[in-house]
């Protein structure tokens, strides 16, 4: 016996909250995600407040695990150097409390766009034990309100070792192709004309994804290992 109408809506709506997208209704399905997951976090362009425009956004790694929330963000938080600040002080800041993070980012006027990958334990565990790693032979700095702050051995490297890459490897932990296709979306997004020109050459990471708008747009397209859930934190400038 052939469907009605609504027994195929309803089996419409059963199949995308299975699939976790959007219904083909005007309702948006609800996807809640329970136990732990990781959240990559990617902030967008903004304007300062003298109209400076900051083009090239910012990556962090958000694990929640075993009644803990974590978010590693790590970047040019020190002493910089090197032509356009392209160099500097590795730090990574390690908040407890997720809403102060965002609150910062927020703050700058640019919009944060969070996407969600469910985990098993283990795998959180894994990111967690990846930036451990960091930290055991890093330099404590003055910890701040809900965020202990570290120097890395390692500096900071506009286009090998940065906010996105660091993200990037600390996700793979999780075993998770995160990674897919990047080719095609290894764009230098975010860099100005004379910013690119100064990257030709650099050392970058094998994949070529070091931009925050890249990995968002890699994210956005991988079919091999999707996202649960996009979250959209704050508005733009």
């Amino acid at each position: 016996m052939p469907s009605t109408p609504v027994t195929q809506k309803n089996d419409e709506v059963r199949t995308a909250k299975k699939q976790g997208v959007d219904g083909k209704t005007s309702r948006k399905t609800q996807i809640l995600v329970s136990g732990p997951y990781m959240e990559i976090l990617i902030g967008g362009p903004y304007t300062k407040s003298n109209r400076e425009e900051v083009t090239y956004g910012h990556t962090a790694l958000r694990v929640v695990v075993d009644g803990t929330d974590t978010t590693y963000d790590f970047g040019r938080y020190g002493r910089e150097w090197g032509p356009f600040d392209s160099r500097g002080e590795g730090i990574l800041k390690v908040w407890n409390d997720f809403s102060s993070f965002i609150a910062g980012e927020n703050a700058y006027g640019r919009q944060t766009v969070g996407f969600v990958y469910p985990l098993e334990q283990e795998e959180a565990r894994k990111i967690h034990g990846f930036f451990t790693g960091l930290i055991c032979s890093a330099e404590n700095r003055k910890s701040m309100a809900n965020a202990k702050v570290y120097r890395l051995q390692q500096n900071y490297h506009a286009t090998s070792y940065n906010c996105t890459t660091i993200t990037i490897d600390g996700a793979q932990q999780t075993g998770k192709q995160i990674v897919y296709n990047p080719e095609a979306h290894a764009k230098r997004q975010g860099l100005t004309f004379i910013e690119d020109m100064a990257a030709t050459g650099q050392s970058r990471p094998v994949h070529g994804i070091f931009m925050p708008a890249d990995l968002r747009s890699m994210l956005e397209a991988n079919t091999v290992c999707p996202y649960t859930k996009k979250n959209i934190y704050g508005q733009k400038r």
